[in-house]
């Protein structure tokens, strides 16, 4: 009889044993599965953010393109001004160099002929062009 108590004993202490062995296994279990869904959501985040990252990324280089685009478009109109700008100067240093010259070769008839009728009239001459260039341009603007 004692044996088979201690057969018995034995018998609920394996079975206590397995039992407190299984528990601990269903822990791990229970943990590892809390361990994984943890992982999942960081990685859900983690993702998420990259593509809120991404998308900022993207409006940032949409901005930096328009922007880009309105200063180049600054910069020809700019450009365009200054040429126009240097070319009515060398059209005007062209008029007036024809007109010095012309007014140079009056001078120098008049010097020979004694008068200055030539001369006053080119000088009347040159200013009518003018005159009329003058119209032009404002007419232009």
């Amino acid at each position: 009889l004692p044996k088979i108590k201690k057969k018995e004993n034995d018998e609920k202490n394996e079975w206590n044993e397995a039992q407190s062995c299984l528990q601990a296994q269903r822990t791990q279990l229970q943990n590892h599965k809390e361990l994984v869904r943890s992982l999942a959501n960081i990685q859900d985040a983690q993702e998420a953010a990259r593509r809120r990252h991404i998308q900022m990324l993207n409006t940032h280089a949409d901005y930096m393109r328009a922007a880009n685009s309105h200063y180049e478009s600054i910069f020809e109109t700019q450009r365009s001004r200054i040429k126009s700008s240097i070319q009515d100067r060398a059209a005007a240093l062209g008029v007036f160099t024809a007109a010095r010259n012309r007014i140079e070769e009056a001078l120098s008839v008049d010097l020979k002929e004694n008068s200055t009728k030539n001369t006053q009239a080119v000088v009347d001459d040159i200013q009518e062009e003018l005159s009329k260039k003058l119209d032009v341009t404002l007419t232009k603007e």
